[in-house]
């Protein structure tokens, strides 16, 4: 299995492009409840291509430290952000972040939680939020029913030998609550989608990393399969991936 850090690394045009944002109201929930100030620095740890670093520039209005182990994705987020002063990249991981001792307000991981090495970075984040301790927990969670191409596209990926591993599906609550060590969690869920021609679902599909590669044989019977997938299942030439935005905020003991 791939090692987290690097994994994403020939993704990185499919990952800015295709993936997800996140709906600003989501967000506007963070700042309310956790009350976030202007003067306020927001480490955001496994911030990728900034997708969910935009949203926060842009809606908390502060300071925003994108942590990225991955040099190609870190590289696609400065490109995009760094017109922005409240933006600084941060070549760091979850368990080294070179973040200062009690330097930041509030921690978001967005995407990127399933990845971490637990118990080193519990006392990495430990090491450098700021009272009252916010941790923020952030997942698209795509839906695999209610749809005929939910259906099938989920169907597609269990036949894949690394999506069982890779999956964030894997986390619940538990583990969550065991991280943050605290079980008085605030849980909030948003709608979220997107609608895709076929160029847009085969970016989708190979912008995650247990997808096959470019150039193996079968990224070329996957492209067959999602062909028979988008034949089936459009709808006026649009398949539509439908997600539930969920947020997890506690502060951490």
């Amino acid at each position: 299995m791939l090692d987290s850090k690097v994994r994403f690394g020939d993704r990185v045009q499919n990952y800015k492009k295709y993936r997800p944002t996140y709906p600003s109201e989501a967000i506007e929930f963070i700042k309310e409840t956790c009350d976030v100030k202007e003067d306020w620095k927001v480490a955001d740890i496994g911030s990728g291509t900034g997708i969910a670093t935009e949203v926060l520039l842009n809606v908390l209005q502060c300071q925003v430290f994108a942590v990225e182990p991955n040099e190609k994705m870190r590289s696609e987020a400065e490109t995009n952000l760094s017109s922005n002063s409240c933006f600084h990249s941060i070549n760091g991981s979850s368990e080294n972040t070179t973040l200062e001792k009690s330097s930041m307000n509030m921690i978001t991981a967005f995407q990127a939680f399933h990845w971490f090495d637990k118990e080193p970075t519990r006392i990495e984040f430990k090491r450098i939020i700021l009272a009252p301790h916010w941790v923020v927990l952030v997942w698209n969670d795509r839906k695999t029913e209610g749809t005929q191409f939910l259906e099938k596209y989920e169907e597609i990926l269990h036949v894949l030998p690394e999506y069982k591993n890779a999956t964030h599906k894997n986390t619940d609550r538990k583990a969550i609550e065991s991280f943050i060590g605290n079980s008085d969690l605030t849980f909030a869920t948003f709608a979220n989608s997107q609608k895709f021609d076929f160029e847009g679902l085969k970016g989708r599909f190979f912008s995650s990393s247990y997808t096959p590669a470019v150039g193996t044989a079968q990224y070329q019977v996957q492209i067959d399969t999602l062909k028979e997938l988008f034949k089936n299942t459009n709808k006026n030439g649009f398949v539509e991936f439908v997600y539930t935005t969920q947020i997890y905020l506690g502060k951490m003991q």
